[in-house]
């Protein structure tokens, strides 16, 4: 069995307009692909029900196959490794692409936010 060439990260994605005094509400991904193909950082429905994302923006996606999905962009905070401790994440506010069926991925919005580069 072959190695997998994609590069994986740990995905942390929150709300970011949670009412006063109440917590900041997160979902944890291991293993997201980071994918310089992709516009934006994305999730599945499930995922964003957890988090209380509100609506966001319906828009259309064409994914890597050609297709046109329907889906929606919402505002989140978008982290990379584990917020939770000092100095091992790196975190930024980026659109998140709300997808049927979507494996977590790390998009270019994200990286371009990060100043991220691939070498």
């Amino acid at each position: 069995m072959s190695a997998d060439p994609h590069i994986r990260a740990k995905l942390v994605v929150c709300r970011t307009d949670a009412p006063a005094g109440e917590a900041r509400t997160c979902r944890e991904s291991e293993g997201a692909r980071v994918d310089t193909g992709a516009t934006h950082t994305t999730i599945s429905p499930e995922a964003a029900s957890a988090l209380g994302l509100g609506a966001g923006r319906a828009v259309e996606s064409r994914v890597a196959d050609g297709r046109k999905l329907d889906s929606r962009v919402v505002a989140a905070q978008v982290c990379i490794g584990d917020p939770t401790k000092q100095g091992e994440a790196v975190c930024v506010d980026a659109p998140v692409t709300v997808l049927e069926g979507a494996r977590p991925l790390i998009g270019q919005s994200t990286l371009r936010a990060m100043k991220a580069q691939l070498n």
